[in-house]
């Protein structure tokens, strides 16, 4: 279990989100980059199991094993590009290019689509998980990603704890 000794954060942050599910049934989830970036956020999609379409020159080994767990993934070995948000859903923009996240920003957003790009986008994902048919997610609103993941650990082992004694 994380430590129950840290401290939360307590800096305010914008009262203007929602927090939502997005319905990822019919489309694409594009992850652009093949780094760090794009590691964490494949972790945290793999148990939903959405359609993958990674975008890179070059992908990392991990990031590359973790991509192939997807059930259904497709993985690109090339720059972005504009057409490659077709049927896209949600897109996460992870280069190490400042200036590429920002026109897969803007190309979203004239389509109409929910993106992440860091501090950057529509949007920002939830530390989240599912156990025994429960979606538990926790969000540090962008502030802490580390301690809204340590969060949700050791909130699901609450819920284990909660249900294994028939609530």
């Amino acid at each position: 279990m994380p430590d129950h000794d840290v401290q939360p954060h307590r800096q305010q942050v914008s009262p203007r989100v929602l927090p939502i599910l997005v319905n990822i049934e019919n489309g694409v989830v594009v992850v652009v980059g093949g780094g760090k970036g794009a590691e964490s956020k494949l972790k945290g999609m793999l148990p939903f199991s959405p359609r993958l379409r990674l975008i890179a020159p070059q992908v990392s080994a991990e990031t590359l094993r973790l991509a192939e767990q997807f059930s259904e993934h497709e993985i690109l070995y090339k720059l972005w590009q504009p057409s490659d948000l077709a049927g896209a859903v949600l897109v996460y923009a992870f280069t190490n290019d400042p200036a590429v996240n920002q026109a897969i920003v803007t190309e979203s957003h004239r389509h109409g689509l929910l993106v992440n790009a860091g501090s950057n986008g529509s949007f920002r994902s939830l530390a989240a998980t599912q156990v025994e048919g429960w979606l538990l997610a926790v969000s540090s609103q962008g502030q802490q990603p580390r301690l809204a993941r340590q969060a949700r650990d050791y909130l699901v082992e609450l819920l284990r704890t909660w249900l294994r004694r028939g609530r």
